[in-house]
């Protein structure tokens, strides 16, 4: 059920045996997996059930400096079902190789391999709905007849998206539930010590109510940023929390780096489509793309990367457009640019009838002969401790220091940007299918490259997980170092990432969290 915090009527104390902070991906994803399990749970969540200035407000105060980061103010958002409102819902699995230690990254590694996380992979490939979903990469190039002759330096692959992408509606039963109680407009604020060496937290409205919740566990479930900047936070008497000064707490930040390589020019456009437009079978989408083997990135001491196709068409804007507004009237609401919709209409109608008939006739996406399309890699960062999320001098609208992020950028990922644009340039004038023009920076590995590359809003690190308070913020259980009853679930506990999303691993490990916390907590 859901209670608002600026309710007159809601007041504390309140307690729950697990309470979650933070009503994202990963915390919407736990409580919907205690809830279906039986058990109580109180989600806490900052915004309301819509997108509000005055939360948005929060985002806006984060100030950046070192390599430019969009997504510290455009990647995060403050409401039920978080930045789920706004992406696609891309999922895939890290590969196996990310969970191992490497020399490329410094030697970092996890302390478990895939194999332990697969078990969670297909847990919450239940929860979300995508159990229909064609699993294995082989099957879907079957029915879509996409074919391409392998290579040792490369592997094609599907990413597969989620049908209702926005969880806080998947989850719409869940949250209804009278085992769920979901507190909105509660902003976590700290931590208060008892006697008995477990926590409180404290939670306060914009406008200054404050209550007090406890629990025998709390997770910290509030996106990496939100994370690291309230684990910072001494605790609201201003003594210093035990986990404060863990020498990793926010270091080693770091995010994906998309970068437009080249240009395309298709030479077999019938064989270009069949490997490179979107598939849909089933209702559900599958997105294209070449990875660097594991067979070269071990050889070479590579990172991971992908390569994307990007197409660039005059309608592609009046689409997206269309698509969030009939998103917006399936959730009864009407967008307020509705004004601009002829528009939009008109802009797609040029090319509806194509498109449809190739959705029909073949499953695929549509795009018309006169496309641009870059090549555009994807890569890992290499985390780097001078990368950091630390507290800023200024204070935000709840009093707590502002977030301030300096990404820092290593430089040696030039080297994996450069081998996989080389890799799928040769693989498609070898077989005929078209020709990369690259930047000539890439054969010239020029760092600089680096900077024009854009964030992915998968923001990552700044509370690792590490074998002991030296090497990391929380242990291989996620519970915080210090501490017997504060966990953390979601990216920033990441050592490493491969270049996949990285909102699966982290609902992956959040279930794989759940379970502990009923081993331990009950």
């Amino acid at each position: 059920m859901l209670l608002d915090l600026e309710d007159s009527q809601v007041a504390g104390p309140l307690e729950e045996d697990v309470v979650i902070i933070g009503g994202g991906a990963v915390g919407l994803s736990m409580l919907a997996d205690r809830v279906r399990r039986g058990e109580r749970t109180l989600l806490i969540e900052a915004g309301g059930a819509g997108l509000e200035n005055r939360s948005q407000d929060i985002v806006r105060s984060a100030r950046s400096t070192g390599k430019l980061h969009e997504g510290v103010h455009i990647g995060r958002f403050r409401l039920l079902g978080g930045t789920t409102h706004f992406w696609g819902g891309q999922l895939g699995r890290f590969d196996p190789i990310v969970f191992e230690p490497r020399a490329q990254c410094d030697g970092l590694g996890w302390p478990f391999t895939r194999a332990d996380v697969d078990p969670w992979y297909d847990a919450a490939n239940t929860l979300l709905g995508m159990d229909a979903a064609i699993s294995d990469d082989a099957g879907v190039c079957a029915k879509a007849g996409a074919q391409l002759a392998d290579d040792p330096g490369l592997d094609y692959f599907f990413t597969r998206w989620l049908k209702e992408p926005s969880l806080a509606v998947h989850y719409a039963q869940d949250i209804a539930s009278p085992l769920a109680t979901v507190l909105l407009h509660a902003n976590f604020v700290g931590f208060a010590p008892l006697p008995d060496g477990r926590h409180e937290a404290v939670v306060r409205t914009l406008g200054g109510k404050e209550v007090r919740v406890r629990a025998r566990a709390f997770v910290l479930a509030c996106g990496t940023f939100e994370i690291v900047r309230m684990l910072q936070q001494p605790y609201v008497s201003g003594e210093a929390a035990p986990w404060n000064a863990n020498p990793w707490l926010g270091r080693g930040y770091y995010d994906h780096i998309d970068v437009i390589v080249g240009t395309v020019r298709v030479a077999d456009r019938k064989r270009f489509d069949s490997l490179f437009e979107n598939v849909f079978l089933g209702g559900y989408k599958y997105n294209p793309k070449l990875k660097l083997s594991e067979a070269v990135q071990r050889r070479d001491g590579l990172l991971q990367a992908c390569g994307a196709f990007i197409f660039s068409t005059s309608y592609k804007e009046n689409a997206e457009n269309l698509r969030h507004f009939m998103r917006s009237l399936r959730r009864g609401k009407l967008p307020a640019n509705w004004r601009e919709l002829p528009r939009h209409f008109i802009g797609v109608a040029r090319v509806a009838l194509p498109m449809v008939v190739r959705y029909l006739r073949s499953n695929r996406a549509f795009h018309p002969r006169n496309a641009a399309i870059q090549l555009r890699v994807t890569t890992e960062q290499v985390p780097v401790a001078q990368s950091a999320i630390t507290r800023g001098d200024e204070r935000d609208a709840l009093g707590l220091p502002v977030l301030a992020l300096n990404w820092t950028v290593d430089g040696r990922e030039i080297e994996t940007v450069a081998a996989c644009a080389e890799n799928i340039r040769d693989l498609l004038a070898r077989e005929g299918i078209a020709t990369v023009d690259l930047d000539a920076r890439i054969t010239a590995r020029d760092a600089a490259l680096l900077e024009e590359g854009d964030d992915t809003n998968h923001q990552m690190g700044g509370a690792r997980i590490g074998a002991d308070p030296a090497t990391g913020v929380v242990d291989p259980d996620l519970k915080v170092f210090g501490t017997d009853d504060v966990y953390v679930a979601g990216a920033a506990v990441f050592p490493t990432s491969g270049f996949v999303n990285c909102t699966f691993t982290a609902i992956a490990l959040a279930l794989r969290l759940n379970q502990k916390l009923r081993a331990v907590h009950g």
